[in-house]
């Protein structure tokens, strides 16, 4: 009679949580590295923003294999609908992911940090990938205080309640002496940069840095006494990161 020994199965050790960055723009010059391409063509299982805008993004790597091979999962619009934790789960099960961002480096400025909360609360390995991140392309070529800096997103709509915010980071910066940065939703470019110019001292030092990697690429930094109100041309549905610092520039004129 043959006899069977029972043997305790080992549990699959949980996959990894890869934070893949995506072009900034349609015909951005940024390409993927060796080791970002070899990681993102490894994968099978996506979370991004837009599932259209991801699978686009990896095609144009040029994977080894085809869309259908893939589970691409998208972030629900408003509050969570399980697909997170749908994907955690697949990953805890030992299968490697890979979180996108609809442009950038994921994690900064949208929803990837509450997938990598959960990743680590489920003791899942986070390995961020290197990539463009427009918050800091744009302060690279700033001229500003690359020591002290502080991103403030998306400031209010409403032209009062903006100068006033505008005047309360001018002050900061002052005080701090640290680069204040933040975005617009495109459509609203040409606003905020009126507001800008009209709110802010003449000696503080201001930037546009607009489709950044892309073929238009427009960046202008200066004084608000330098700048002009049409410099950099027409805003309108062209990414942008705003900047400004009223620090001391012995230096600068």
């Amino acid at each position: 009679m043959a006899i069977f020994t029972q043997q305790k199965m080992s549990k699959m050790p949980a996959g990894k949580l890869y934070m893949i960055p995506s072009a900034l723009s349609e015909h951005s010059v940024y390409t993927p590295g060796r080791h970002e391409l070899e990681v993102i063509h490894s994968l099978r299982l996506f979370l991004a923003e837009r599932a259209k805008t991801a699978r686009h993004y990896i095609t144009t790597t040029l994977p080894p294999y085809k869309q259908q091979e893939i589970d691409v999962l998208e972030l629900p619009k408003h509050g969570d609908d399980g697909t997170v934790k749908d994907f955690i789960k697949k990953i805890q099960s030992g299968e490697n992911g890979g979180f996108l961002s609809e442009a950038g480096c994921p994690g900064i400025a949208d929803p990837g940090a509450e997938v990598v909360s959960q990743a680590y609360s489920a003791g899942i390995e986070v390995v961020p990938l290197v990539g463009p991140s427009s918050i800091l392309l744009a302060l690279m070529a700033s001229g500003m205080s690359g020591q002290h800096f502080c991103f403030k997103g998306y400031l209010p709509q409403d032209k009062t309640k903006l100068a006033q915010v505008l005047v309360s980071m001018e002050a900061e910066s002052a005080r701090t002496d640290s680069t204040q940065i933040w975005i617009e939703t495109p459509y609203r470019n040409n606003a905020m940069r009126e507001v800008c110019l009209k709110t802010l001292k003449a000696g503080t030092r201001f930037c546009i840095a607009a489709n950044l990697t892309g073929p238009q690429e427009r960046i202008f930094s200066a004084k608000i006494k330098n700048w002009q109100p049409t410099k950099l041309g027409d805003l309108q549905k062209t990414p942008a990161i705003f900047l400004m610092y009223a620090g001391s520039e012995p230096t600068r004129q």
